[in-house]
């Protein structure tokens, strides 16, 4: 943390008020002032230098400040299937489905049909017309019926 602090002071001098230098366009008084002119005047709430200050002790056991797990942290698969059904154009995933099929046919080994399917399984779960493109492109053959419940 000591490191931080360092770098914060190297790159965000805190340099010492001079209340006697008037700014343009700053009312009398104004204790806020801008010494850099042509940069922006944060307000307080956002001086990464003195966050930097009051985060130094933290409490490793304090778990008021850690973040919630969200109810969809463990789903890889809705948003790229989002991408490939509602974002990409037809032609997109044409070329996607080349590149993967392109990257796929690589592949050699005693696990090669073991490492096709789990990376098939994935693109099903992405979207069944993902797999579906990939799996014919890898010449593997996969039953209509049992993708019945996917259309």
């Amino acid at each position: 943390m000591v490191l931080n602090s360092v770098l914060l002071k190297l790159i965000y001098p805190v340099k010492e008020k001079d209340n006697n230098k008037k700014l343009p366009g700053r009312k009398a008084g104004n204790e806020e002032k801008n010494d850099l002119q042509g940069y922006p005047l944060y307000p307080a709430s956002e001086d990464v230098y003195n966050k930097s200050k009051e985060e130094k002790n933290i409490n490793p056991e304090d778990v008021s400040k850690m973040k919630e797990a969200n109810e969809n942290d463990n789903d890889h698969f809705t948003q790229p299937g989002m991408l490939y059904h509602n974002v990409m154009n037809e032609q997109d995933r044409i070329n996607l489905v080349s590149n993967i099929v392109s990257a796929m046919s690589g592949i050699s080994g005693k696990k090669k049909d073991e490492i096709i399917n789990r990376q098939l399984c994935h693109f099903f779960r992405a979207d069944s017309k993902l797999g579906m493109a990939v799996a014919k492109g890898l010449g593997v053959t996969i039953d209509e019926k049992a993708m019945a419940h996917a259309k």
